[in-house]
């Protein structure tokens, strides 16, 4: 009875959209304060040294990432829904 929630691909695709948002959140929360902190700094100490931003493009490539998949799983829903 407890896991009959889960015998629908739809909830369960419900289920992995919401994870993935959360998760889209705290990337976006994390990336946030880490571009802070680096730009902080970047204009304190040295502001005519190049500096590398390898570590912040890394971290934004992860972030489109799973906000296309997000957003890809969120439209096959809608897809299913209305094709259904």
């Amino acid at each position: 009875m407890k896991f009959a929630y889960f015998k629908s691909v739809m909830n369960c695709l419900d289920l992995i959209v919401i994870m993935l948002s959360y998760v889209c959140i705290s990337f976006n929360i994390y990336r946030q304060v880490q571009v802070n902190n680096l730009l902080d700094k970047l204009l304190e100490k040295q502001p005519r040294k190049y500096n590398d931003f390898t570590f912040l493009c890394y971290w934004q490539y992860q972030f489109n990432n799973i906000i296309s998949a997000t957003i890809f799983l969120a439209w096959m829903k809608v897809c299913i829904r209305i094709f259904k």
